[in-house]
């Protein structure tokens, strides 16, 4: 009767084990890479049920938030063929994939603006004819304000390109 049960119970593990090595997923590797697993998803007794089949090049900041979601939850497929179809449809670099960010453009440099020799402007002297004569009866003398300070017009500042938002778009390769 054991050695029954033990067959049996053998025999489920084997069938288990089989079963979820003809299993294919997308998913995100630990450090980033987007991958074809084979297996699925899940641990039982800290053992991982899937193992790393193929990578792909992008990581999994290259995709849009959508398809990192979709890649971190893992995506099933029915085979290894179709596991290997989805990623490169996920992955292709091409302008038209929704899956793929956009690349960051690259700075380019922009031509600094010289500044122009500024002169100041004399201020206009203001000459007063008209003397108010003192209480003692004399006349005063005549009083010349002093020129106004004048501070030169402001250099133009360089043209600093736009931050471009790094969850937008990605690195060049």
């Amino acid at each position: 009767m054991l050695v029954a049960l033990l067959v049996i119970l053998g025999g489920g593990l084997f069938g288990g084990w089989s079963y979820t090595q003809r299993q294919y997923y997308v998913g995100a590797t630990e450090d980033g890479q987007v991958a074809v697993f084979r297996g699925i998803q899940g641990q039982i007794a800290g053992m991982d049920l899937s193992t790393v089949h193929s990578t792909s090049p992008a990581e999994l900041d290259d995709l849009t938030l959508a398809a990192q979601e979709q890649v971190k939850q893992g995506i099933p497929a029915k085979s290894e063929p179709d596991a290997a179809r989805q990623l490169a449809e996920l992955t292709s670099d091409n302008p038209t994939n929704p899956n793929l960010k956009p690349v960051c453009p690259t700075p380019t440099p922009t031509p600094t603006a010289t500044a122009a020799a500024v002169t100041p402007t004399p201020a206009p002297t203001v000459a007063t004819s008209a003397v108010a004569p003192t209480p003692s009866g004399r006349p005063a003398t005549p009083v010349t304000p002093a020129p106004p300070t004048t501070t030169p017009d402001a250099l133009p500042s360089e043209t600093v390109p736009p931050v471009l938002d790094p969850a937008g778009c990605r690195s060049p390769e």
